[in-house]
């Protein structure tokens, strides 16, 4: 396939996006350019000739899918959009040397992650990433302040959504440093409110962080895949059940359930999902760098979160929207 000027500066464009020069990056190291110009195959017999992780390649796929460099063709082989095929010229081209440059060294062990289907994180630095975060104060406020920016953003339309004026003890579950229950708070005086997260998490909090202008919030202490979760009527989970894999999640939501008090008691679980249909969508990022970073966390569906709600004891009753995210209001079941 020859490489017209208009995909070749839709290339540059998209690789000015760095989260595309990672998966660019991956694919050009992988080998996948060279396979696919080899000879048509699936993804399956594509696993087998670069000896790729076949789940971990398939989301590497999925989302070169989703930004338009890749497609399914007949019999179920795979090719490169025009666009796929300037982005991946050669290995030594000005686009992959571009796609070099943005990932860095963090970011140049996808290629390991898929190649492997085990997060690479854990390999360059010896430990998970979660343990090594705990373990570096430095890199632990750098996350912090990542994760205070998504909240700030977010905040103030997903405790609209999920109206907390009906309850009286909010439960805020891995919570960080209380942007959400704070927000909470701050909207609907009259809850109570407790953020639950990690000992080192909580032990940096700031007497602020607590503040909401009216009733002090509560913190605790704990691991959420070991301990009981402090009984409310309504808990929220932001961006915690990703970080897992479905065994684990699924324990964390069965955690949730157990404590839920009283008949009209919700767990809102606020996540990103990954659209049925591959089209442009920031879950598709999010989702390689859980691959990298965590053993089993994946972004997900809705129908794969209904699958983990139901084995977890609840039934999702409602889904409304707070883009990039989801807000899934869950009952017993």
């Amino acid at each position: 396939m020859s490489v017209t000027p208009r995909a070749r500066s839709r290339a540059f464009a998209l690789l000015a996006h760095a989260p595309t020069a990672r998966l660019v990056h991956a694919a050009c190291t992988l080998g996948l350019p060279e396979a696919l110009r080899l000879r048509r195959c699936t993804e399956d017999e594509l696993a087998a000739t670069i000896q790729a992780h076949q789940p971990s390649l398939n989301r590497l796929l999925t989302a070169l899918r989703s930004i338009g460099a890749l497609r399914t063709i007949e019999n179920g082989h795979v090719e490169f959009t025009p666009v796929g095929e300037a982005l991946t010229e050669t290995p030594l081209s000005v686009l992959h040397q571009m796609a070099s440059g943005f990932c860095g060294s963090f970011w140049g062990d996808l290629a390991e992650s898929v190649h492997t289907g085990r997060p690479a994180f854990e390999t360059s630095h010896g430990q998970g990433f979660f343990e090594y975060v705990a373990a570096h104060p430095e890199r632990s406020r750098e996350f912090t302040a990542g994760m205070e920016a998504g909240v700030a953003q977010s905040a103030p339309r997903i405790v609209e959504i999920c109206d907390l004026s009906r309850f009286e003890h909010v439960v805020d579950v891995g919570g960080g440093t209380g942007g959400l229950i704070r927000e909470a708070c701050r909207r609907f005086p009259s809850i109570r409110g407790t953020l639950v997260d990690l000992p080192h998490v909580v032990a940096a909090l700031r007497p602020e962080d607590l503040d909401c202008g009216t009733n002090a919030i509560d913190a605790v202490s704990l691991d959420i895949l070991r301990d009981p979760l402090p009984n409310a009527d309504a808990l929220l989970v932001r961006a915690v059940v990703h970080d897992f894999d479905d065994a684990n999640a699924a324990r964390i939501l069965t955690s949730c359930r157990d404590a839920l008090s009283g008949d009209h008691a919700r767990v809102f679980v606020i996540e990103m999902l990954l659209p049925a249909t591959p089209r442009p969508h920031p879950a598709y990022f999010t989702d390689l760098d859980l691959m990298v970073i965590t053993s089993g966390g994946r972004e997900r569906t809705l129908a794969e979160y209904r699958a983990l709600a139901r084995n977890a004891g609840l039934v999702i009753c409602r889904v409304r929207r707070a883009p990039p995210f989801a807000v899934l209001e869950c009952r017993r079941a």
